[in-house]
């Protein structure tokens, strides 16, 4: 069964309004569901469809002790994240990453950003 928070700490929101509750950890990429987490159901997927810069499973995305954390998956295109308000990426790497509410989370040319459980979903 995959884990899930009582609450969740906000959501994930790709730039097309969809939103991934911040509940559970996730797996993002072509096909995370080649990842061990997503078919022993301890994590949820996020795919990214017909995009060939982004990897069968790219990143993960988890949240611990109510801090949201991103890592790349060794990527070749990378995972990147930056600050609201600013086009200017940092690539991160394979260890966890705090993922600080307002900031995004890019992938190929796919942008996630943390809203935190405060702020209304549009």
């Amino acid at each position: 069964m995959r884990p899930v928070l009582d609450r969740a700490v906000g959501a994930l929101i790709l730039e097309n309004g969809t939103a991934y509750p911040l509940d559970r950890p996730y797996v993002i990429g072509r096909g995370p569901q080649a990842d061990d987490a997503v078919r022993a159901a301890t994590a949820a997927p996020i795919v990214i469809q017909r995009d060939r810069h982004v990897s069968r499973v790219h990143a993960y995305v988890s949240v611990d002790d109510g801090k949201v954390f991103v890592r790349d998956a060794t990527a070749t295109s990378g995972t990147f994240i930056a600050p609201p308000g600013t086009d200017q990426w940092t690539r991160i790497t394979t260890s966890p990453t705090e993922l600080r509410p307002g900031w995004s989370v890019r992938i190929s040319d796919r942008v996630l950003t943390y809203r935190p459980d405060d702020h209304p979903t549009p």
